[in-house]
């Protein structure tokens, strides 16, 4: 999460310049969103489940595509028509549905966890729209 310094529109930090800084940075690149290591250690810990739970090989493939596009299409700087988002996020997470999570306010930053399909927040109780979505500031309270 970006500090409660950064606001929608600053400028990005510099770009990494080794891998060192890429693994130490969890935001370092800016077209993915997650840390390599997390990446790294929740595939891993993951495969035994998977293999438990009988999950075929095209089926895992498929839903780490599509969950790589819609994490990236929910934290991109775009806005979709009221009508596009309204449909897409009874489905997916849009952007408009992500930012609360994102949120300065620690409240609204427990809220919306999902990452591929939005109906998880319904039945988890923590589904949240921002009437402002352009009003959320993004970053961490230092007092967390």
């Amino acid at each position: 999460m970006l500090s409660a310094s950064r606001r929608r529109g600053a400028s990005p930090s510099a770009a990494p310049t080794s891998a060192t800084e890429i693994f130490s940075r969890p935001h370092a690149c800016r077209s993915y969103t997650f840390h390599v290591g997390e990446v790294i250690l929740s595939s891993v810990l993951r495969l035994p489940l998977l293999a438990l739970l009988g999950v075929q090989l095209e089926q895992l493939a498929l839903y780490e595509v599509m969950l790589f596009a819609v994490v990236q299409f929910h934290h991109a700087n775009i806005g979709l028509p009221e009508w596009l988002d309204r449909a897409l996020r009874w489905i997916i997470v849009t952007p408009h549905l992500h930012k609360v999570h994102h949120s300065v306010i620690r409240v609204e930053a427990d809220l919306n966890f999902s990452a591929l399909f939005s109906w998880w927040d319904r039945v988890f109780r923590t589904f949240r729209l921002s009437p402002q979505p352009r009003q959320i500031v993004f970053g961490v309270d230092n007092e967390r």
